[in-house]
């Protein structure tokens, strides 16, 4: 059990759907590979591959090409295919009115296992193919959850009538693997399924087959698994805000009016919750807390007890959680020897990094919001490190004047120009965490609020390195080097 690893496909287009299966599957450390649903050639190829490194093989496909990625697989197993009575008799009304689209919802591979959904559409299977196990899933939550709507365990007794010890959503998942800091796993998919790691457990249970570890001895870190965990409790099949079933089903828990409904079984756990942060190609989904005082969160978990992560947090001072403050300001660990919390925004040092995630999804519980990286930079935390100066970066609203001297003033100290504009009426998001330059040493990443309208698509080719950013002077003296700075003015 322990040793278990999978090889995950999924469509890089459909990651919005996929918001809990890479959060299950993290327990085993899975390798995943974006892949091209709709070529055949490339999708069969993939599979191969998988196959070779991973025995057990998910092919999550979102449900446009789910009957496309279903007809590839059929080729890629070469065996005979029959109609699925079980999927026949429940696509009943639901059944497409082209004959050949209900062939394919129907259609099953010899000696495949079906899962069959309640309106028999996109039903997925799993087969066993040269020692490999080999499964399509639908990439779409609500089908997935509706699946396994008794629970994991439940549903594999019935269908195997073997009991099988599968995560639950309150479960605690282990922490991502320990990588280096630079390293961001291609095409990292979010998540559709709390069942989806029970997949893995059956198998190894039932095959008795030895699985390929991607990681080796990746480390377990308790606190941040707890926190890793607390984003699975967002419940994405409730839509709108909190009405009176939800209330009356806390009746103890005071819900803000106008609270968005999925954050509700969250927030009735710990009413400090505020909202959620999530950077897919970071493997970064995490709720985000405040406190009276910014102290609180610094080694508590979300459940409240000590923790050396913590759990990101607002700043204190921001009261605005549905109009927004001109700065919401975030802040969270970044642990020297991992990359748990906010150690992955040390990706964003490069512009590599940025044109991995330029977008990040930062909501309240309020409502939704994405935000378009701007700039990042390395600044003190005392004083006394930059000659007596301290850059309020965590200032929560100025005036429009106030905020063009801002922009001006990171515009020469951040890494890189990221191509994305800004002006004075424009809200921003700071995400602040330790960075080890020099001692007390921050990393700063400032995004820019997607405008009304504004397409989510950014142009990462206008990106380029400063050629010489501004520091403080503790790192022009640690790495011995004079401050062309010293005697610029101060914002």
């Amino acid at each position: 059990m322990k040793n278990i690893n999978i090889c995950t496909l999924n469509a890089a287009s459909a990651q919005k759907d996929a918001v809990l299966l890479d959060r299950m599957l993290r327990k085993y450390d899975p390798q995943t590979f974006s892949a091209d649903f709709g070529d055949t050639d490339a999708l069969i190829e993939a599979v191969k591959n998988c196959a070779q490194t991973g025995r057990i093989v998910v092919v999550a496909a979102p449900l446009e090409g789910f009957l496309k990625a279903k007809v590839s697989l059929l080729k890629f197993f070469s065996s005979k295919v029959s109609k699925n009575r079980e999927i026949i008799a429940a696509m009943g009304e639901n059944a497409p009115e082209s004959e050949k689209e209900r062939d394919f919802h129907c259609a099953m591979p010899e000696n495949s296992k079906a899962f069959v959904s309640a309106d028999g559409l996109y039903s997925p299977f799993v087969k066993e193919h040269n020692g490999a196990i080999v499964m399509l899933m639908p990439l779409d939550g609500e089908r997935i959850a509706a699946a396994f709507n008794g629970g994991a365990e439940a549903f594999f007794s019935n269908v195997f009538s073997v009991g099988v010890q599968a995560p639950s959503v309150a479960a605690v998942p282990p922490a991502p693997p320990k990588t280096e800091k630079s390293k961001v796993k291609p095409g990292v998919i979010a998540a559709i399924v709390i069942a989806a790691a029970a997949f893995v457990s059956l198998f190894a249970l039932v095959a008795g087959i030895g699985v390929y570890v991607y990681f080796q001895n990746a480390p377990k870190a308790e606190d941040a698994e707890k926190l890793n965990n607390a984003a699975t409790i967002i419940d994405y099949n409730l839509s709108g805000v909190v009405d009176s079933d939800i209330r009356n089903s806390y009746p103890d828990v005071d819900f803000p009016d106008g609270m968005l409904a999925k954050y509700a079984p969250l927030y009735a756990m710990n009413n400090d919750l505020r909202g959620y942060i999530s950077i897919p190609m970071f493997e970064m989904n995490l709720p985000v807390v405040q406190a009276d005082e910014n102290s609180y969160y610094l080694d508590k978990d979300i459940y409240g007890n000590k923790s050396k992560y913590g759990t990101p947090f607002f700043d204190y001072r921001m009261t605005d959680f549905e109009n927004l403050h001109k700065n919401t300001v975030i802040y969270g660990h970044n642990a020297k020897n991992d990359d748990f919390i906010f150690g992955m925004l040390e990706n964003y040092r490069t512009t590599d990094g940025f044109i991995k995630a330029p977008v990040i999804e930062c909501n309240t519980i309020y409502g939704d919001h994405k935000w378009f990286v701007y700039a990042v930079f390395i600044t003190n935390s005392k004083p006394g490190d930059d000659n007596g100066y301290f850059l309020p970066y965590n200032f929560i609203d100025v005036s429009d004047s106030r905020f063009e001297e801002y922009i001006e003033e990171i515009d020469k100290r951040k890494l890189y120009t990221t191509g994305v504009d800004i002006n004075s009426s424009d809200k921003i998001l700071t995400l602040s965490t330790e960075c080890y330059d020099f001692n007390d040493a921050r990393l700063v990443v400032v995004a820019r609020l997607q405008r009304e309208g504004e397409s989510e698509i950014i142009d990462t080719s206008k990106a380029y390195e400063n050629p010489n950013p501004k520091y403080p002077q503790k790192w022009y003296d640690v790495n011995k080097k004079s401050n062309p700075y010293a005697d610029d003015t101060r914002w």
